[in-house]
């Protein structure tokens, strides 16, 4: 298990990355007239956090993984993310690449992605894609109940109107991925 960014300085920016995500899901689109009774889709929460990861995890550095022309986050399951949503992450840049959202149908057509987000309605296949994963460095995520605890790596919660993040540190080192520090401090560690 490696920490990268071992630092004294505080946890503030990665609180401020998501109050400006959460400010910004809210803000109504130019021309739009708001619509006060609209909530903030979960969806929507965690298609943002997609975007602004990458910049808190390190992957191993192989030959393969710098040819890659994108960062590839895989999506799996029904319903995931609205249309709108893997628009705006198809349109982001991390490192000079820009990010690649691939639909994916089963475990087995796992490939070559940075980032797989697993869908509530796999609930019930996780242990077997994680297993598809396997040492490919892929960083898993989900909003499923337990997901950390049964293999994932990162899970994203809502609890009591905060976001959390669960961390799972053992399937994270073992596949050679690095996260920050700074987004350590926010999170809680399973295994």
């Amino acid at each position: 298990m490696t920490i990268l960014n071992n630092s004294t300085t505080s946890n503030i920016s990665i609180r401020i990355v998501l109050l400006l995500t959460v400010l910004s899901l809210s803000v109504p689109t130019f021309g739009q007239k708001e619509n006060r009774s609209k909530t903030i889709d979960p969806r929507d929460l965690y298609a943002a956090f997609l975007t602004k990861l990458p910049h808190f995890i390190t992957w191993p550095n192989t030959k393969e993984r710098r040819k890659r022309p994108a960062l590839r986050i895989g999506i799996i399951g029904e319903n995931v993310f609205p249309q709108h949503s893997i628009g705006l992450m198809n349109t982001q840049i991390f490192e000079g690449r820009p990010f690649r959202v691939i639909e994916i149908a089963k475990a087995s057509e796992i490939g070559e992605l940075d980032i797989l987000f697993v869908g509530a309605s796999e609930e019930q296949r996780i242990e077997k894609i994680i297993q598809a994963t396997k040492g490919k460095s892929i960083l898993t995520i989900a909003a499923i109940p337990r997901f950390a605890h049964r293999g994932g790596m990162i899970n994203f919660s809502l609890r009591g109107g905060y976001s959390r993040f669960e961390i799972n540190l053992k399937q994270v080192g073992q596949e050679k991925i690095k996260i920050s520090a700074k987004l350590l401090r926010t999170t809680i560690i399973v295994e």
